[in-house]
């Protein structure tokens, strides 16, 4: 596993080819975006926890994805929180 969250595409280019990686890339981005916009109340919350809310709330918002996925997510969102 690596030290860092970071978001590579040689899995999706692996399995799809590198067009479905370039379409997927900007709807990623866009989940990244959406979840660190969730109404986290930080003064309630230490990191773990409001990692979970924040995952909580992407999972009831996005039930297309993945848990794998939503701890992909939560791995991102929390490193950049910390």
């Amino acid at each position: 596993m690596a030290r860092a969250p970071d978001l590579d595409l040689s899995r999706v280019v692996a399995r799809w080819g590198g067009q479905m990686a370039q379409a997927m890339r900007p709807h990623l981005d866009l989940l990244l975006v959406e979840m660190h916009q969730l109404p986290v109340d930080w003064s309630r919350h230490d990191l773990r926890s409001g990692s979970e809310v924040a995952t909580a709330m992407m999972r009831e918002l996005h039930p297309e994805l993945t848990e794998a996925a939503l701890q992909a997510l939560d791995w991102k969102y929390s490193f950049d929180w910390r």
